[in-house]
């Protein structure tokens, strides 16, 4: 039987995840890559952490974006 494709983690573990995202994009923002998204200047690699930030933050249950 195979492994399981995701396991279970806390809020904190959740969040402390995304605070790693946002220590990759210093110096700029979320609200730097959102703008950037919204005139489809987005490269690969921010529009992967952004995806990833938003999903989080979905999960987490916060708006912190």
């Amino acid at each position: 039987m195979s492994a399981p494709l995701f396991r279970p983690q806390s809020t904190a573990e959740l969040k402390a995840r995304r605070d790693e995202l946002l220590a990759k994009l210093a110096p700029r923002t979320i609200q730097d890559l959102l703008a950037l998204q919204s005139i489809d200047f987005l490269d690969l690699n921010d529009e992967a952490i952004l995806n990833e930030y938003m999903s989080l933050s979905y999960v987490i249950g916060d708006e912190a974006a």
